[in-house]
């Protein structure tokens, strides 16, 4: 009974935490966050996107990486359609708490639709000269 407690405990306290953080974000950024998304293992960036307070909320929620879309004006949630997930990890804050930072894991293949010489899946969007 006890480690039940301590769960959902755990839990409130993360999604009050999360509340107070969006807030002080929310009228920053008038709703809308820039986020960086970083693969752990490599320090790579992957994707700049951004995310708004249903974004942000699925992705602490479910651990996975979900943008607000501005072309489509709503909620996309990265490997909904590709199965190219990216596992949230860690999310962190700049120091003038007014971008975002997710460190993630590929879940499968990359985070590119675009296909290399070796018919591989890019595993980001940035590439070298």
């Amino acid at each position: 009974m006890l480690i039940y407690w301590l769960l959902w405990a755990t839990k409130t306290i993360i999604a009050l935490i999360f509340a107070v953080v969006w807030s002080v974000f929310n009228r920053k950024r008038s709703g809308l966050l820039p986020v960086a998304i970083q693969e752990k293992s490599s320090g790579q960036i992957l994707i700049l996107a951004s995310v708004d307070k249903e974004a942000f909320d699925y992705t602490v929620r479910h651990k996975v990486a979900a943008f607000y879309s501005t072309s489509r004006k709503k909620i996309w949630i990265k490997g909904e359609s590709s199965g190219n997930f990216l596992k949230l990890l860690h999310i962190l804050v700049d120091c003038g708490q007014d971008a975002l930072e997710f460190q993630v894991s590929l879940e499968k293949g990359g985070v590119c639709h675009t296909i290399n010489q070796n018919k591989e899946t890019g595993s980001r969007i940035f590439t070298e000269d």
